[in-house]
């Protein structure tokens, strides 16, 4: 092969006294392991920079997130104040209103009461009108009677 590329003679000779030299072998394994390495322990960097940047980011988002919530915590918070005020203003509005319709309530009954009694009353008033008109007529029968016999 070198008689036919003998350009490539040099490198053949490199390639050849290199394979006879192991050490000079182990020395260009233990400098590309430790180009390796080099290389392996930056891309490490570069990985833990871009994690860190990532959690940064994260943690600035969070952060916003949390400011957010407390902003609606405080205003839910508001909001419930609010409202259980009127809870209680509700509570006195309605036992002021129940008061008030047992008061309707027991006036109702008195004057059912009341209009039973007169109710009572007019039919009493009635018979003894009915009884008295009975009684005028019986004495105007009478008179009429006495009037005839005279």
């Amino acid at each position: 092969m070198i008689e036919k590329y003998p350009e490539f003679r040099a490198m053949y000779e490199e390639v050849y006294s290199i394979c006879r030299s192991m050490e000079d072998v182990m020395k260009i394994f233990s400098d590309e392991l430790r180009i390796l390495d080099e290389n392996t322990v930056m891309n490490m960097i570069d990985e833990m920079r871009e994690e860190n940047e990532q959690i940064k980011t994260e943690l600035q988002d969070m952060k916003a997130n949390r400011h957010n919530l407390e902003e609606q915590k405080q205003t839910l918070e508001e909001q419930n104040q609010t409202l259980e005020e009127q809870n209680q203003g509700l509570k006195k509005e309605k036992k002021g209103l129940e008061e008030q319709n047992q008061s309707l309530e027991s006036e109702i009954k008195r004057k059912d009461e009341k209009i039973a009694l007169l109710e009572t009353q007019s039919q009493e008033s009635r018979r003894l009108y009915e009884e008295m008109a009975r009684q005028v007529d019986e004495l105007r029968r009478k008179l009429a009677n006495q009037d005839q016999t005279v």
